[in-house]
């Protein structure tokens, strides 16, 4: 494998061929992460000291439009296997660098939210100096759903990921080295179910031989049904509900304080009809943070029957069989992490959605 170094203007300075291992978590509707193990030699040092391996430069494998940030670097020595370790993300990590100026209230598709967010922060803001020179904006999946939201200087990158989870959209920031540009793009994965006909397949099962273990997590302990939301009209304060439907004992409530939500004012006048749809945008938002956890990992056969980023691929419909529970789970790749190494490549997969860190858990009860 060689991976090009990248500099900031975009053009490529080296290559690194000799490396001990590089795991890469390819994330769907995040972004992904990188981390790379070097040995110590005397060319990886020369390349710190030359200024070729350093933070904000990039990393790409031979062939591929995905690059990846530096953002750690740690030589560590020792008496014995030096080596020095590299992490990063995945170059939407430029979109965190962002925020979308001001309170709006947008009513549209989200092809055409993003296209303006990514108009208003990095192509063409009023202030020149946020201008992102290289960012292009590539191919946009066209869809027919509309979407109610209120941001109020919110991180760009937060904003774009969470307007392509609700609707299953995965996006990429991609390199166009030829005209040194960054391209930003948006996708959906194939349908590769059991129940579709146009696609050819992906049936993942022990039974099959493609898979070498798994793993299954059911969690419902944060997941919620019902949100109550709480906002304010005229110095007036109303309750609203968005639920699932769910009811009895299997009801799961939550409070949300929305009484920041779609406020009509002199600057802003609003009707009552959008200022709801906003309040309800806001508990669709609340319930996709707390849902029930149907998740599954497992290490698949590279060499197997189904060929990684051939019959599959990150964000992907597929089907998981465990024969043993009489389980059945139509799901998306929501994840994908890549395991290099001298005896070569190992593919570990992520269905469904993921249990939140302790970190997704102080994120969302600080908005």
């Amino acid at each position: 494998m060689i991976l090009w170094l990248i500099d900031q203007q975009l053009n490529r300075i080296n290559a690194i061929e000799n490396l001990s291992s590089l795991v890469i978590t390819k994330r769907y509707s995040e972004v992904s992460e990188f981390k790379l193990h070097l040995p110590m030699t005397k060319e990886h040092l020369k390349l710190i000291q030359n200024n070729e391996l350093i933070l904000g430069n990039i990393l790409v494998k031979s062939g591929e439009k995905t690059g990846y940030l530096i953002e750690e670097i740690s030589p560590n020595f020792q008496r014995e296997a030096s080596e020095i370790v590299i992490k990063g993300r995945d170059l939407r990590a430029y979109l965190e660098r962002r925020i979308l100026l001001g309170n709006q209230h947008y009513k549209d598709t989200p092809q055409n939210l993003i296209r303006k967010w990514l108009d208003e922060s990095i192509i063409n803001p009023v202030d020149p100096v946020r201008k992102m020179k290289q960012f292009k904006i590539g191919s946009i999946l066209e869809t027919n759903n509309s979407i109610n939201i209120e941001t109020n200087y919110q991180n760009l990158l937060e904003l774009i990921s969470l307007v392509c989870k609700e609707f299953q959209l995965g996006f990429e920031v991609q390199l166009d080295l030829i005209n040194r540009e960054l391209i930003f793009i948006s996708y959906t994965g194939k349908d590769r179910g059991s129940e579709q006909q146009t696609n050819s397949p992906a049936i993942f099962s022990q039974s099959f031989e493609n898979i070498l273990q798994q793993t299954i997590v059911l969690n419902g302990i944060d997941a919620k049904t019902t949100a109550i939301l709480e906002y304010e009209r005229e110095e007036k304060n109303y309750m609203l509900e968005v639920t699932d439907g769910t009811s009895d004992i299997s009801r799961r409530e939550i409070y949300v304080d929305a009484k920041t939500i779609g406020k009509p004012s002199a600057e802003n006048p609003i009707s009552i009809e959008e200022q709801q749809a906003l309040v309800k945008q806001k508990g669709n938002e609340t319930l996709l943070q707390y849902s029930f956890i149907q998740s599954m990992e497992a290490d698949v056969v590279t060499n197997g029957n189904l060929r990684y980023q051939q019959d599959f691929d990150l964000g992907d419909k597929i089907t998981v069989l465990v024969n043993e529970l009489d389980f059945k789970l139509e799901t998306r790749i929501e994840c994908v992490e890549e395991v290099y190494e001298e005896s070569g490549l190992e593919v570990r997969l992520t269905f469904g959605n993921k249990i939140p860190t302790l970190v997704d858990k102080i994120k969302r009860k600080g908005k």
